[in-house]
């Protein structure tokens, strides 16, 4: 992927209708790799960039990365997508690029199978 076309994904992202930084509740500025991370230099995947895998953060949220954002995010994408949904695609990734999910996902699985709703109840 080039930088003009990550650049055209960026823009596509921040410019989603009611989005929200998952940390704060503020404008979001930054995009994060919410599940599967792309690492410095690492790998342009376009399924990494799609929004099953991006957080919408501020950047304070962003710098600050705490444990309790990174759940709140893999929560509400739970709920959009379904952990059927992510677990097939971060399954169809190819090996290279294709680590365990992080241990937030499993933390937010949790309060998936509770019932528990991102912003509601955590």
């Amino acid at each position: 992927m080039t930088w003009q076309a990550r650049y055209r994904t960026k823009i596509r992202q921040h410019a989603r209708v009611g989005c929200r930084c998952y940390g704060c509740g503020g404008i979001p500025t930054d995009s994060d790799h919410l599940f599967i991370i792309r690492g410095m230099g690492g790998h342009d995947e376009p399924e990494l960039q799609e929004d099953w895998n991006i957080a919408h953060l501020c950047n304070a949220c962003n710098v600050a990365r705490r444990e309790e954002t990174a759940v709140r995010a893999a929560l509400d994408k739970l709920w959009r997508y379904g952990p059927e949904y992510i677990e097939a695609k971060v399954a169809a990734l190819p090996r290279k690029v294709r680590p365990a999910l992080p241990k937030h996902y499993f933390k937010a699985l949790e309060l998936y199978h509770q019932g528990k709703k991102p912003w509601r109840d955590f």
